[in-house]
């Protein structure tokens, strides 16, 4: 398969004049982009007013899957052989797609004043020649400002989906990180598990030690699992002492496996109360993987379900995932 990797820079400061005359000017070149003076775009002021129109449209969307979306319908649908998007926040914890998988891919770090935004993946059904390759690059420097502005947003709704106690995300997080990823799998093709778990005899512990010990328990769990996971996975308090684990491209074997790693961390920590005594954290634990069809509420039904099941069966001194 013929592959074609790309890693330019970009320019994010997109140039908009305050004169009467305002124009938006941008070129591009491989490699890097570089924004012209808007001066040398007055002889096309048909031009420029159109992608002054544009960016101040790509500005409007303030969530990162929405300016995403229309980028690649309003934008780079127009270019024939491209057939969809995806992007990958330089943290790693957003990860969006539009339109369809592809076989040649170029891919592009986006910068804006000095900071990595993430990496954009741009899918074509044939080989990328020069021409395109200047066509795409050309166009990213219409997305760079509005994609960092989206992407400050995110993140400061990033802070009301967080649950204040473990730092983990909350109900609200795994509601939009299962949305994001049943698009995704459902587009490509892809695999997608879900972890739900729950502490053993957590009321138990609440009850003897105390609330304080029960909530030092919970952050001990949510350190756990952010040693476990991988950049991509999402883990969110649901709530009480029960926790839920997004794990995109990922199969029941991948599921099991994160299960085990998260086991043997726990193994290792242990929380010291008052009288001395070392607690030790044991979980219950059930997983599903995504079928054809379901949603998010019969993907997290069947993980539940397993869940109860293995709780059933460590009391039977039979644990099982």
């Amino acid at each position: 398969m013929n592959t074609l990797q790309s890693f330019p820079s970009i320019d994010s400061a997109i140039h908009v004049a305050s004169a009467s005359t305002s124009v938006l000017g941008l070129s591009g070149k491989r490699g890097h982009l570089r924004v012209l003076p808007s001066r040398q775009m007055e002889r096309n002021a048909d031009e420029a007013s159109s992608l002054l129109e544009l960016t101040q449209a790509l500005l409007a969307h303030l969530e990162p899957s929405g300016l995403l979306d229309a980028f690649f319908k309003r934008v780079v649908l127009k270019l024939s052989p491209i057939a969809g998007m995806e992007f990958l926040s330089e943290n790693g914890q957003l990860r969006l797609g539009v339109g369809e998988p592809a076989a040649h891919r170029a891919d592009y770090r986006l910068e804006a004043f000095g900071s990595g935004l993430g990496t954009l993946t741009i899918l074509a059904r044939h080989p990328f020649d020069a021409g395109l390759l200047e066509s795409c690059e050309s166009l990213l420097a219409l997305l760079v400002l509005p994609l960092r502005n989206a992407l400050r947003y995110h993140e400061a709704l990033g802070h009301a989906r967080r649950d204040p106690l473990t730092g983990l995300g909350n109900r609200s997080a795994l509601d939009d990180a299962l949305r994001q990823e049943l698009s995704r799998v459902r587009r490509q093709a892809g695999q997608l598990s879900l972890v739900v778990m729950d502490l053993d005899l957590f009321k138990q512990v609440n009850d003897t030690h105390g609330h304080d010990v029960g909530d030092a328990l919970l952050c001990l769990v949510a350190d756990a699992l952010r040693a476990t996971l991988r950049g991509s996975d999402v883990a969110c308090r649901f709530g009480g002492d029960e926790f839920v684990v997004c794990l995109p491209q990922t199969g029941m074997a991948g599921a099991e496996a994160f299960c085990n790693r998260l086991r043997a961390d726990l193994a290792t920590r242990g929380l010291l109360v008052a009288d001395g005594q070392r607690l030790q954290v044991a979980m219950s634990m059930g997983m599903a993987e995504y079928r054809g069809g379901d949603d998010a509420l019969s993907l997290f039904r069947r993980a539940d379900q397993a869940l109860y099941a293995n709780k059933a069966a460590r009391k039977r001194g039979q644990a099982s995932h």
